[in-house]
């Protein structure tokens, strides 16, 4: 009997090198996207200790200079801690969609390996049954040579 050999192998082993790429792929996404959160609690940091600074010299009634030049430094931190929150937004984006692409993937190589477990069932009874029908054979050739009999 011939080996088993499933037909779509090498649709499976490509598939196999698709979800590799992509996770490798998902891995780098996610690592820009944890870059750009740091980014954003970075700012996020520099405003509160800004804030923090412009109570403490309110108090204390610091140069008028000084508090402006605080009150435009905090203007322009908010504008890139906006402009940061949209890279974030983004970076979230390009993660979820290349997990889609993933979980995509990883269905397809499943799907592959249930039906290339029930062909290889399949396979292996048909195998059982030719091995049963070889021995059967073989069984009733002994009990005719032992009764003496002829072969139909």
């Amino acid at each position: 009997m011939k080996i088993f050999h499933f037909r779509l192998q090498q649709y499976l082993d490509f598939n196999k090198q698709q979800e590799d790429v992509q996770r490798l792929l998902l891995y780098q996404v996610r690592l820009v996207y944890k870059e750009e959160l740091g980014r954003l609690e970075s700012l996020d940091r520099k405003i509160d200790e800004l804030v923090d600074y412009t109570k403490a010299a309110r108090q204390n009634q610091v140069q008028i200079e000084l508090m402006l030049m605080s009150e435009v430094y905090h203007r322009d931190l908010q504008e890139q801690k906006t402009a940061q929150a949209l890279a974030v937004e983004e970076a979230s984006g390009k993660v979820n969609a290349e997990q889609k692409v993933l979980i995509d993937i990883q269905r397809r190589r499943k799907m592959l390996e249930r039906l290339k477990g029930r062909k290889w069932q399949e396979y292996y009874q048909n195998l059982l049954k030719k091995e049963q029908k070889e021995l059967d054979e073989i069984g009733s050739i002994r009990f005719c040579r032992q009764q003496g009999g002829v072969l139909m």
